[in-house]
């Protein structure tokens, strides 16, 4: 296991669980919400979302939380393994009320 992608729904608890699969694993965690959002919650435009993305994939190591629908495939093509964390809808709702 060394590129390791985590997806699930807004809720689920992505980042709590990469940021403790780290600490076992000793892989760096990349939180892709935090590479996405710019100053002012303004979005990375789509050109250089797609080639950050494939910058942060070349990386030997690494567990990738997020849930980026347009670099999905290339995620999923360059993980190791990928875990679904597929919670209720209403938990997941409640977390993130």
């Amino acid at each position: 296991m060394r590129r390791v992608l985590v997806i699930g729904s807004a809720g689920a608890g992505k980042s709590t669980f990469s940021r403790s699969l780290t600490q076992i694993t000793g892989l760096p965690v990349i939180h892709l919400d935090a590479e996405f959002w710019r100053a002012g919650w303004r979005e990375t435009p789509r050109e250089l979302w797609q080639l950050r993305v494939a910058e942060l994939l070349r990386g030997e190591r690494w567990i990738m939380d997020g849930n980026y629908g347009g670099t999905l495939s290339e995620r999923i093509e360059s993980a190791d393994t990928v875990l679904l964390l597929a919670l209720p809808r209403l938990q997941c709702l409640f977390r993130v009320v």
